[in-house]
C-alpha cells in the first residue's frame, strides 16, 4: 500500500508540474510532457488516443480525476484476467 501511495504522489507532483497555468486538467501539449516525464515517448496519433481514452466527458482536456481513474481502471485491465 505504501508502494502505491508513493507511487500516486509522484503521478499527482508531475500532473502539478506541468499544469503549468493551473487550470487543473492538461491539454494535449502538457500530457505529452507527462507522458515524457515516465519516458513514455509516443506519436502524434497515439497521443490522440491516450487522451481520447482518459478524457471521459469529452471535452479535450485532461482532469485529475480522469487521469486518476484512467490509471486506476483503464481498458487495458479487461484483458489482464
Amino acid at each position: 500500500q505504501m508502494q502505491l501511495d508513493r507511487h500516486y504522489y509522484s503521478m499527482r507532483e508531475a500532473f502539478l508540474k506541468v499544469d503549468t497555468d493551473r487550470s487543473g486538467w492538461l491539454s494535449k501539449q502538457e500530457f505529452n510532457t507527462i507522458l515524457r516525464m515516465f519516458n513514455i515517448n509516443v506519436k502524434d496519433k497515439e497521443l490522440d488516443a491516450l487522451i481520447a481514452a482518459f478524457d471521459a466527458n469529452r471535452d479535450g482536456k485532461v482532469s485529475w480525476t480522469e487521469f486518476c481513474n484512467t490509471i486506476e481502471n483503464g481498458p487495458w485491465l479487461s484483458d489482464a484476467n
